[in-house]
């Protein structure tokens, strides 16, 4: 029996059920990846707590992302934890780096490989550069644009043909047995909508500029409503005259746009999972919570996974502070009472309001127009 549910991804490597549902769409995700030409960008959208990541997790795992040197080679960067006490300009850098060093670390006796870690360390360099101006009270700019601009020996530019060489040679070195069987490049950017989304606007025009490249796929965690925010300072309050402009951005960095299908989740079979797992129900309640679960959340909650663990955890709490019984005698009405305290709390949680007034009256046959003045 557990007495709460943790708020994490789901973990393939230890062979999870799938107990939303969400298989069939990474299968597919999954044949496309595989035999789409490149570079291509594929944009996973959804709201927090939608499950982006365990998606993401589930493509690394059928990809082979754990293992080196087979056909799709993978790489993981959480640019979340890139953005951790940094400037948006120190982020960048950091994500960029972390990059190019992962790319280059694929293929030591590479040509270019002394030349991708010069510029590795060239942008290290530039970041601490960029910490000690700041902390004076000096600004990033002049070092951004060192990177990017023509000027510089290893500017952006220049770093993009050394990573697309480097790339291209790596492919095509079918002597070298550490490497033979590579033929692409997925990487898995997770978080960008936990930084603020201007910033996350910024990190995605600098992976287009730099790493739309052959033999490379980018899968991105990230929703169109966060690039939305993130392109105020750009275009204005979105309206119906320039949300074409809006949409142009979005549509220009990213090739293929998939929406988390929360609506098709088997919130059933999941939710059914969870209230198990801490005891709140039997397998001789299963009827009774089936045919109403789903009217229940959705005309309260709704769908969302991270929702729903909360929903667990607070009735995980409530059946330990309650005790609650089953009464051998009147086991009808004990599970009415089970579904309707699961019913009250999908309420507090979602209404509230609504949730305190009953508190105040809880007989809402007594609720009349008094109450409503009140």
């Amino acid at each position: 029996m557990k007495t709460g549910i943790i708020d994490e991804p789901v973990n393939y490597s230890k062979k999870e059920n799938d107990k939303l549902g969400t298989n069939d769409y990474a299968d597919a995700l999954k044949k496309f990846i595989e035999k789409t030409a490149t570079p291509m960008t594929v944009g996973i959208q959804g709201e927090w707590g939608s499950g982006k990541t365990s998606l993401m997790y589930k493509l690394w795992k059928d990809l082979d992302g754990d293992e080196k040197n087979t056909t799709i080679e993978s790489i993981w960067i959480n640019s979340w934890e890139h953005s951790l006490l940094k400037s948006p300009e120190e982020a960048l850098i950091s994500i960029v780096s972390d990059i190019t060093n992962q790319i280059s670390n694929l293929n030591p006796k590479n040509k270019n490989f002394d030349k991708l870690k010069k510029t590795g360390i060239k942008i290290f360099t530039s970041a601490a550069k960029m910490t000690a101006g700041l902390a004076s009270g000096v600004a990033g700019k002049d070092v951004i644009d060192e990177l990017v601009g023509d000027k510089s020996e290893n500017s952006i530019k220049e770093l993009k043909n050394t990573l697309e060489n480097f790339i291209k040679d790596t492919i095509q070195d079918t002597e070298n047995k550490d490497i033979s069987k590579i033929t692409k490049l997925v990487f898995y950017i997770d978080d960008l909508d936990r930084i603020e989304p201007k910033d996350a606007v910024k990190i995605l025009e600098l992976l287009k500029n730099i790493f739309s490249l052959p033999h490379c796929v980018f899968i991105l965690a990230i929703d169109y409503q966060v690039v939305i925010k993130g392109l105020k300072d750009k275009f204005g309050e979105k309206t119906e005259e320039n949300e074409r402009e809006f949409r142009s951005f979005f549509d220009k960095i990213i090739q293929l746009p998939f929406t988390m299908p929360i609506s098709k989740y088997s919130v059933n079979n999941y939710v059914l999972s969870l209230l198990k797992e801490i005891n709140f129900i039997e397998d001789s309640e299963n009827e009774l919570f089936n045919e109403n679960i789903e009217d229940i959340l959705r005309f309260t909650i709704g769908n969302n996974p991270r929702s729903l663990k909360r929903l667990i955890n607070s009735l995980s709490l409530i059946n330990i502070l309650n005790g609650i019984k089953q009464d051998s005698e009147n086991k009808e009405y004990a599970n009415k009472e089970k579904l309707l305290l699961f019913s009250m709390v999908c309420l507090q949680v979602a209404y509230p309001k609504i949730y305190d007034l009953i508190s105040i009256r809880s007989n809402i046959k007594e609720w009349d127009e008094s109450l409503a003045a009140e």
